[in-house]
């Protein structure tokens, strides 16, 4: 297998910008899969191809809205999983219908909480089919 040669650069170009022009440029370079600025530089003044980064708004609003999702569906399970482990340490009757007392109210806000998670995935998936 032949080994490449990094090239090694020696000459330098220094150039003047304007605050704006800076600014410009660092967005343009931004929005490229270059990594560095002077890559970017490099490969615009020599009309090499600049590959573009297209950022899809509304896909990234729903991975937010499903990041959210997952999040809460999370702390469900968790919740979940204390609630059990708890019960599972209850030796009589009388602890247990104690234990259910106490927990029908976290066991009403999990079944709104995965309920209202159900319907806002159901809206989202209507919104992105009709696409």
């Amino acid at each position: 297998m032949k080994e490449r040669k990094k090239k090694v650069r020696t000459k330098q170009l220094h150039i003047q910008l304007t605050e704006t022009e800076y600014r410009e440029i660092n967005s343009h370079q931004e929005k490229t899969t270059c990594q560095n600025r002077s890559d970017y530089v490099r490969r615009v003044l020599l009309k090499k191809p600049v590959t573009l980064n297209y950022r899809n708004q509304s896909l990234d609003e729903i991975l937010e809205e499903m990041i959210r999702l997952k999040t809460a569906l999370q702390a469900i399970g968790d919740n979940f999983n204390q609630a059990v482990r708890q019960l599972h340490t209850l030796d009589t009757t009388p602890e247990v219908r104690t234990w259910l007392l106490l927990n029908e109210n976290r066991l009403a806000s999990l079944l709104r909480t995965t309920e209202e998670i159900k319907v806002r995935m159901n809206q989202i998936y209507e919104r992105w089919s009709q696409k």
